[in-house]
């Protein structure tokens, strides 16, 4: 558990001073926290990771390194008791079918899209969304998309204010 909270707060780049004022635990007892002297109870581990903005799975890792249950629960959309969920998606994404929208997860794959984002798809040529994801990452590999924004910025270093599309005349 100490790894982890230490390697948390210095990834943060947040001293233990600063985490100690944060969260009202002394520097000396964060310190013996850290290097496993003392052990965190479950509040104060718990204060420490919220002051630390650690996400829901680093909460998890930091708990179940120090002994504790999980506080948060990982579960697929797919499960049983994720079904209000998935209807207040879907009634999110139907309300705004005339713009495109869609439900990424966590490692960003597509899990729903409403018919505003399969209209655009279709006005951009392709016939599913797998096959625009392809061209996405093909975009990627082939170093497309560095180039342009080494080319936007490029254009902004010369003038930042500079909007005019190519060719434009400027008054």
């Amino acid at each position: 558990m100490s790894a982890t909270l230490a390697s948390l707060r210095k990834l943060r780049r947040i001293s233990q001073l600063e985490l100690s004022l944060r969260t009202g635990v002394s520097q000396r007892h964060l310190s013996c926290i850290e290097t496993g002297r003392a052990g965190a109870g479950r509040e104060t581990l718990i204060a420490l990771l919220d002051a630390l903005g650690a996400n829901l799975p680093e909460r998890n890792q930091a708990l179940l390194a120090a002994g504790y249950a999980q506080a948060h629960a990982q579960r697929p959309l797919d499960a049983p008791e994720m079904a209000p969920v998935r209807a207040a998606l879907t009634q999110l994404l139907e309300a705004h079918d005339s713009t495109p929208a869609m439900v990424l997860d966590g490692e960003y794959n597509l899990i729903m899209a409403n018919a505003g984002l399969r209209r655009l798809l279709c006005l951009l040529g392709f016939a599913s969304i797998p096959e625009a994801r392809a061209a996405a990452f093909d975009l990627v590999e082939s170093g497309a998309i560095d180039a342009w924004r080494e080319r936007r910025s490029k254009r902004q270093r010369r003038d930042p204010f500079d909007i005019a599309p190519r060719g434009a005349r400027r008054s």
